[in-house]
């Protein structure tokens, strides 16, 4: 419900936007019970136009907490004292059964 998440976004919704959303529930609460469906239709089609701001606001901040911590972490990337040269080298095992055995 639009209650249930203006209480989910808590302060990450900004105030102008929490008044809009709160208004047109109040609007919704007093048309539902009544027989104009014009009415009622055309509260909920406000009531989810402001509901797609708060979902704007979320979206838009979730974006910036992920490029901010994409930023983070490319910093972390370009640490010029981290090493990450790759080295290709070869080895080959010996088995110590073939060693020499010596007499004492």
């Amino acid at each position: 419900t639009a209650e249930k998440a203006l209480r989910d976004a808590g302060d990450k919704v900004p105030e102008d936007i929490r008044v809009g959303v709160e208004a047109e529930i109040s609007k919704v609460r007093k048309i539902k019970d009544t027989d104009d469906t014009k009415a009622i239709q055309s509260a909920s089609e406000k009531l989810s136009t402001e509901m797609m701001k708060i979902g704007d606001i979320l979206n838009k901040q979730a974006k910036e907490a992920q490029a901010k911590a994409q930023g983070k972490a490319d910093a972390e990337d370009s640490d010029p004292k981290k090493d990450d040269t790759i080295r290709d080298a070869e080895f080959t095992e010996e088995d110590k059964d073939d060693e020499p055995k010596t007499d004492k």
